[in-house]
């Protein structure tokens, strides 16, 4: 099936049509594997705002609830749909999101998991816990730490040094609060220290070695502060620049392949359509060559921007090169998919004149109702279809479907 969609008469503004509405998604819990309030809270994501809400018992559905993760240049979003992998695993993303779902949960009670195995996912759960709790919260159990070690420092011999034990609230405060609230719990912990100390009765041949000691144990807890804190932020870099493309901020070619696998293996197990669209800027050139490479590299930012701002939270537009886009729809059949190309390109083309720019669209995309033999088959298949519109006049949309 072939459908080819001209362009709109000259000066006609399309009227912007709202989002469709989020789609569900069905996933169950891994019964009596991690308790349910680890579950609930577990699946919020650390840095984005996409989240599931568990269901009240526990198992029957997850319903998906949208949000945004601001990206670097144009604060729109960089969506996240990596919900399920071939065997629906736990899955993560740059947004932080945690699915608890297992395909095989229904038989793990007749062949079993080890103990190693259901505490690494208790560990985890716990974690994504802590990752969402406001300050205030971490603040006040890392106090709680400090008085505990305290507690255990004055009833010890005074021989004795508990200066490591004071690390693990400071470094807890650090890396689930930030540098500042670790730098508060340095302070604490070093004037407990102090207090901790004398109680337990160590004595010096000079008062002012005391406080020569707090001071050392100060400066050691705050380069710890220092050191983790930076640690933190730079995996937290490097994690969104594995997956983004540094010019627009899309997702790049790299995290597309791993979303689109994740479609096709959603297609293979639940029969649910997807729809990718592959997007070539017509004219390109001549804007770089007219306006000059600074003007291009605005457009690629306007465009990858102004696609993310048509599609839905759940899909995906990446970046595979030069002025070639891509469009993943997550779970989106024929009808629906082209509803929202012809919304996406209609909001270009009216972007576009807004700032004069010659530029126009072609745009070649297919639905699959059957899965493609690999990621690189389907791109194939949606760049030769964007080519046959180039070659046609440009400016248009072809659509394909592959499958019943």
């Amino acid at each position: 099936m072939v459908r080819t969609v001209r362009p709109p008469a000259p000066g006609f503004a399309p009227p912007l049509q709202n989002d469709l509405e989020v789609d569900r998604y069905p996933f169950r819990q891994q019964a009596g594997k991690i308790p349910e309030s680890i579950v609930a809270w577990g699946l919020k994501a650390t840095y984005g705002r996409l989240h599931y809400g568990v269901a009240a018992d526990g198992a029957a559905m997850a319903r998906h609830r949208s949000g945004e993760w601001p990206n670097c240049l144009t604060d729109r979003i960089i969506p996240n749909t990596m919900r399920n992998t071939a065997h629906n695993r736990m899955t993560t993303t740059p947004a932080g999101l945690y699915v608890l779902h297992n395909r095989r949960a229904a038989d793990s009670s007749s062949h079993g998991e080890s103990g190693a195995h259901r505490a690494a996912w208790l560990l985890l759960g716990i974690r994504h816990v802590l990752d969402r709790q406001p300050k205030r919260v971490i603040v006040l159990f890392s106090g709680f730490l400090v008085l505990g070690v305290a507690m255990i420092h004055v009833t010890t011999s005074p021989q004795l040094t508990f200066s490591i034990f004071y690390l693990i609230p400071v470094s807890f405060a650090t890396w689930y609060a930030g540098r500042t609230v670790g730098v508060f719990v340095s302070a604490v912990s070093a004037v407990t220290w102090l207090i901790a100390d004398h109680l337990a009765g160590a004595t010096y041949s000079l008062p002012i070695i005391h406080y020569w000691n707090m001071s050392v144990h100060l400066g050691f807890f705050l380069i710890t502060t220092f050191l983790l804190a930076a640690l933190r932020k730079r995996l937290e870099w490097e994690a969104m620049q594995a997956r983004t493309d540094p010019l627009t901020c899309a997702a790049n070619r790299r995290y597309f392949y791993i979303l689109a696998k994740t479609e096709m293996s959603r297609l293979t197990r639940f029969h649910r359509s997807f729809t990718i669209a592959y997007i070539d800027v017509d004219n390109f050139k001549a804007v770089n060559d007219r306006f000059g490479h600074h003007v291009g590299d605005r457009l690629l930012c306007v465009v990858a921007a102004r696609i993310q701002k048509a599609l839905r939270k759940v899909d995906t537009v990446a970046r595979l090169g030069g002025d070639e886009f891509a469009i993943l729809l997550s779970e989106t059949g024929y009808d629906a998919a082209e509803e929202v190309i012809r919304k996406v390109r209609d909001q270009l083309l009216a972007t576009m004149r807004q700032r004069n720019w010659p530029v126009t669209f072609s745009i070649g995309a297919i639905t699959f109702n059957a899965p493609p033999q690999d990621v690189d088959e389907m791109i194939r298949m949606a760049d030769a279809l964007m080519y046959s519109v180039k070659h046609g006049g440009k400016n248009m949309i072809r659509h394909n479907m592959v499958g019943p």
